[in-house]
């Protein structure tokens, strides 16, 4: 069977995230998204791991559910240590199929930091050292690095290694999967060769419910624990169809820059800089892009057909505050979001798998055409960088989005 799936999400107990990351709330948008299974999230919290024990009813095939949503136990750790270049920082998702198996983590992990504190805790460990805890545990359970590119908390950001080798040293073969993140693509993934066997898959990092499924999987297989480790593990294209990817430009992290002075740039002139900002002249924070070209072993074109089929997507929220000229979170978005899902079955249904008949039928004359650039990745975009979002332009200012302002309101 085909299903979505988004292994990286928060709950309400992750610093920064919305009171609304519970059970129930999640449950609730994965229909609106079209998800089939979300990741349960923050599993190392005391408190949230109690929660999820009550509330969730396993299936006897490593995977739960709650309501009309099936769920995985999955969550994110900080490894934070010093090494020989100096302090590591290290965001790592572990995976299970058990409750047992988490506890027993959990006992361990809990000898190295307080896992009362935040959603994520951090660790005093060595990222090789997680893993090997993982494995002992038991074999069922995997280790995936987080948003592998990003930089700070991440395995190959700046700041980080060289591989995975460097990092987790014996314990490299047990990593078969790692997380593009936000700010990058599986075709960037694909620019270095030590990632060849490793499966790159995508999750939204969510910390509110109305933002799970900005990144997702898509999978043909029995919607069971082991048949997804599986699929992951032995890369399997017939069973991970492909990703669903934000459009990296709009990452937080995609170029390098300086927020504070309002700069950014691509590899090429940041070399050409020195790395300093040209307003400044102070140390710009290293981009995604930057760092992958930096660690690339490959061209664009030697990369090309080496990694797994994704689609870019703009969330249909952030269509809508186009066409509307409003924020992505106000009521009158909020409002026109969930009368088109209701009309379209899901928003991934909306954005993705239509016809384009039917998204004219369904949705307002700009709404529509919005989808469609989307699709086409007909878009201007202001990428990202330092922590500052990047801004896609879907239309300028004109009858379009006059026109579409009268016909939803």
């Amino acid at each position: 069977m085909k299903f979505r799936a988004d292994f990286h999400i928060h709950s309400k107990h992750s610093l920064g995230a919305s009171r609304d990351m519970d059970l129930e709330s999640l449950s609730k948008w994965a229909q609106y998204k079209g998800l089939d299974l979300l990741s349960a999230g923050d599993i190392t919290h005391p408190l949230w791991l109690s929660e999820l024990k009550r509330k969730l009813k396993p299936l006897g095939d490593g995977l739960f559910k709650f309501n009309d949503s099936h769920f995985i136990l999955s969550g994110e750790v900080n490894c934070v240590y010093g090494g020989m270049n100096g302090s590591k920082k290290i965001q790592l998702q572990i995976f299970s199929p058990g409750f047992e198996h988490i506890e027993r983590i959990n006992k361990v992990l809990s000898k190295y930091g307080d896992l009362n504190t935040g959603g994520r805790p951090l660790l005093n460990l060595e990222a090789s050292e997680l893993v090997r805890i993982v494995c002992d545990v038991s074999m069922d359970c995997f280790v995936v690095p987080s948003h592998i590119f990003a930089p700070g908390f991440s395995v190959l950001g700046s700041g980080g290694y060289g591989s995975l080798e460097e990092c987790f040293g014996q314990y490299t073969k047990y990593i078969f999967a790692a997380e593009t993140g936000l700010s990058a693509d599986p075709k960037m993934g694909a620019r270095l060769s030590c990632l060849d066997r490793v499966t790159m898959i995508s999750g939204s990092n969510a910390h509110s419910p109305w933002t799970i499924g900005r990144e997702a999987c898509v999978f043909d297989t029995a919607l069971h624990y082991f048949e997804i480790k599986n699929a992951l593990q032995y890369k399997h294209r017939d069973k991970l169809l492909y990703t669903i990817e934000f459009f990296p430009e709009e990452g937080k992290h995609y170029l390098s820059g300086h927020k504070e002075c309002g700069t950014y740039y691509t590899p090429l002139e940041s070399r050409s800089t020195g790395h300093n900002c040209t307003v400044c002249r102070g140390p710009v924070k290293p981009g995604v892009l930057q760092r992958v070209e930096e660690l690339a072993d490959r061209t664009e074109n030697e990369a090309y057909g080496k990694y797994l089929p994704f689609r870019n997507v703009m969330p249909l929220d952030e269509i809508l505050a186009s066409c509307l000229n409003t924020d992505s979170g106000s009521q009158r978005v909020r409002d026109a979001y969930l009368r088109l899902v209701e009309k379209a079955g899901s928003e991934f249904d909306l954005l993705l798998d239509l016809p384009e008949q039917e998204v004219r039928r369904i949705a307002p004359l700009a709404v529509a055409e919005g989808i469609i650039k989307s699709r086409k990745g007909d878009l201007r975009i202001y990428p990202g960088y330092d922590g500052v979002s990047g801004k896609i332009v879907l239309f300028d200012e004109g009858e379009l989005a006059r026109q579409a302002q009268l016909e939803l309101f």
